[in-house]
């Protein structure tokens, strides 16, 4: 549909050079007759960027379903690592591909995080845009169906929000785990200072795979809130439509 063709060309443009022209359009014609030919211009502009939110918005909620698969592989790596240094704590022996699991997590947490933050810019985006010709209009403020979509896609900001702090939380608990192992392999085999530095990377792992349980349960909100947030779009756009 129209909404989705659209949204090719505004996800992939900086939201900048989508938007400076619209407000620079207002003040490129003198006179009376060409300002209102000006400004009936600038509102159709603004109309037809504004008919791209909801397949944008479609966009970051397919990507959702996507990092939510990301998220719950970084997870499951981490829970792998956990149960290579139980064993290492209980003094038995581990191979090479049981250690493999510890990089691979975090390149799917790394992964995960640049799949969010490219889809927290879209939606952003997508969000300002609204706001932006709601103000061109005015007068919106008090209608439901405006106030529903603006509580909407504030939880979709908040969701997005809370997944980034526990991805970037699993990573950083990650590499402190990496750091103990290390200081664990300085030490002679099962010595008490070995036990220790391999008992302190267990609990940071353990912290890294609560942090990325939390991280998948906020994408999951995310997910259904801007699922929702879809609909009220469609909504408050053929309500802006009318309005004009």
């Amino acid at each position: 549909f129209r909404g989705r063709r659209l949204a090719v060309n505004f996800s992939t443009a900086h939201p900048t050079l989508q938007i400076l022209p619209l407000l620079l359009h207002a003040h490129g014609t003198e006179g009376e007759g060409g300002r209102r030919e000006s400004s009936a211009a600038m509102e159709g502009d603004w109309r037809d960027l504004a008919g791209t939110v909801p397949g944008t918005l479609m966009l970051v909620a397919d990507g959702a379903t996507g990092l939510l698969e990301t998220v719950r592989t970084a997870h499951r790596k981490l829970a792998a690592c956990v149960r290579v240094l139980r064993v290492l704590e209980m003094g038995g022996a581990i191979n090479a591909d049981d250690v493999q699991e510890a990089p691979s997590a975090r390149a799917s947490l790394d992964d995960a995080r640049r799949e969010l933050v490219r889809l927290r810019e879209l939606h952003g985006t997508a969000s300002h845009v609204f706001d932006l010709y709601h103000a061109l209009l005015q007068g919106l403020e008090d209608e439901p169906r405006w106030r529903r979509w603006e509580r909407r896609s504030g939880e979709t900001s908040r969701h997005a929000c809370h997944a980034l702090r526990g991805l970037r939380s699993a990573t950083s608990h990650l590499m402190a785990s990496r750091n103990a192992l290390l200081m664990a392999r300085s030490f002679p085999h099962l010595s008490t200072d070995w036990t220790a530095w391999i008992s302190a990377a267990l609990n940071l792992l353990r912290r890294s795979m609560w942090a990325s349980a939390m991280a998948a349960f906020a994408t999951n909100q995310m997910r259904d809130a801007v699922a929702e947030e879809l609909q009220d779009a469609w909504m408050v756009f053929l309500l802006l439509h009318r309005y004009h």
